[in-house]
């Protein structure tokens, strides 16, 4: 089992993991549709779901904004119930255009105050509180693939170890982007306790794309997890042997998106915690392996 590094508090799991997934995620203030045609919010808040097969409004979508502190005027409230359940209906229908009309997508760069749909632009509070809300659903999807790699008993000590740790803001941040992201090489390198393994599986196996983007953000997710977190020879020793049986792997994809870490240590804002370059990382295991 990999030796989970716990945050002090559910407090200050939430003040890591939350502004960890606005930066991966991006904080859009105005309703929006993804690339799909859902309707979304916030910090990648979705207004419609999945379920049996078919696109449904949030069954507990009001209480969720009531909960976040998000009222709506009765106008507004008439004008979102007919904008989701208009998306819901072209997303079932197989006509994510219509989605689109309804509610245009969001575009980098566009200007923060742009509102086309006329409903609240949130604040980066009301999104947290909507994000917060979320993350129960995403950690019992993640535990459910570890269940689906490892059994109910496996995946219920694994889940266990790892609540509340700085291990589990990177998984849950791959889970948010895409609960398949968990496959079975990830978790069986978590349950057997090798960390450099699993950082191998967040760093180059989880970017089948071969985007720079995701690559960027994949540098980060495993930045997160950590592959020489204690400084000990063990881990050091981990991560010499991964390197060796993965080189084949790694080095390819180094020439190709090395570049994107010095992109997330700008655009991540990490200048206090920077992301290593492989070579640091090989030179940091070289001096405690000896």
């Amino acid at each position: 089992m990999i030796t989970a590094r716990p945050y002090d508090s559910v407090a200050s799991f939430d003040q890591a993991c939350l502004p960890f997934l606005e930066k991966v995620e991006t904080l859009i203030p105005r309703l929006y549709t993804d690339h799909l045609g859902v309707p979304t919010w916030g910090i990648g808040f979705a207004l419609v779901v999945q379920s049996g097969g078919s696109w449904m409004v949030r069954p507990d979508l009001k209480v969720v904004f009531e909960k976040a502190g998000i009222v709506f005027t009765l106008e507004q409230s008439r004008k979102l119930d007919e904008l989701v359940n208009g998306c819901a209906r072209g997303l079932n229908e197989k006509n994510p255009e219509a989605a689109f009309a309804l509610i245009p997508t969001w575009r980098a760069g566009e200007a923060p105050d742009t509102n086309p749909t006329g409903l609240p632009l949130l604040s980066q509070e009301q999104a947290y509180a909507l994000l917060k809300t979320n993350l129960p659903d995403y950690a019992a999807m993640l535990k459910g693939r570890f269940k689906t790699h490892l059994g109910e008993a496996a995946a219920e000590e694994l889940s266990t170890a790892l609540a509340g740790s700085h291990e589990a803001v990177a998984l849950l941040s791959l889970t948010y982007n895409a609960p398949s992201l968990i496959g079975p090489g990830l978790t069986k390198a978590l349950y057997q306790g090798d960390r450099a393994e699993a950082w191998f599986q967040i760093r180059y196996f989880s970017n089948g794309s071969k985007n720079a983007g995701l690559a960027k953000r994949r540098f980060y997710e495993a930045h997160q997890l950590g592959v020489l977190p204690e400084g000990t020879r063990a881990e050091a020793q981990g991560f010499q042997a991964m390197l060796a049986r993965r080189a084949s792997k790694i080095d390819p994809y180094e020439r190709d998106f090395a570049n994107q870490i010095d992109a997330a240590n700008r655009d991540y804002d990490l200048s206090a915690d920077p992301i290593e370059t492989l070579a640091q990382i090989v030179a940091k295991a070289n001096n405690l392996s000896t």
